[in-house]
């Protein structure tokens, strides 16, 4: 996976009754980095004598959406309209999760409107619908991967890494649905790939 491409995905605890990906408040939250370990000091070290990247940024961190009113007067500034809540948010970070394409497949003027929104720079991450990901569980959905990867490619170099998330019922046996998936999917979504799972992969019984 190419260094520029790199998503953190959470994942909810085996059995665990959260509510996924949400804290009540992030002000009591601590940002800082813990010291590093001798582990890590090393990679960063060869890290430091590898040749220069293509790209200045390396690393980029985004939120599983921008329209959120409780943010204003935090992130946003008070007075922020709801039609500028993506320019502003890019401004600020270089990317963001799409969890509304799990449920719609946006239209060329939404694409549009974000790529007017955006700078070059800043990357959408999608996540494949739940036509594809749910209700035809992959393999059986590549005519409607197609479709969606033909419709996101409108993004062009925002497009960055998609998210698939697999069905909460997906276990071991669903592995050779999904390596056939891998296979025949657009590689414009599957190269850089992110898998997002609430459980981890069930043992098939």
């Amino acid at each position: 996976m190419d260094a520029t491409h790199v998503v953190c995905c959470a994942r909810r605890p085996y059995g665990g009754a959260v509510d996924f990906g949400r804290i009540p408040s992030v002000d009591d939250v601590s940002f800082v980095l813990p010291p590093l370990e001798d582990r890590s000091r090393a990679v960063l070290a060869e890290a430091a004598r590898a040749p220069a990247s293509t790209t200045d940024e390396w690393l980029r961190a985004g939120a599983p959406a921008w329209a959120r009113k409780d943010w204003l007067g935090r992130f946003y500034p008070k007075a922020t309209r709801d039609a500028a809540f993506l320019n502003v948010y890019a401004s600020k970070v270089h990317a963001i999760e799409l969890n509304a394409t799990y449920y719609r497949v946006p239209d060329e003027p939404t694409i549009a409107a974000w790529i007017r929104d955006t700078p070059p720079s800043f990357h959408f991450c999608p996540k494949f619908h739940k036509t594809i990901s749910h209700r035809k569980m992959l393999a059986q959905a590549i005519p409607e991967a197609v479709r969606f990867a033909q419709t996101l490619a409108l993004l062009g170099p925002r497009l960055g890494p998609a998210f698939l998330q697999l069905p909460p019922w997906a276990d071991m046996e669903t592995l050779p649905q999904l390596d056939a998936f891998c296979l025949r999917c657009p590689a414009t979504l599957i190269s850089p790939l992110s898998f997002v799972t609430r459980r981890g992969l069930r043992a098939a019984r």
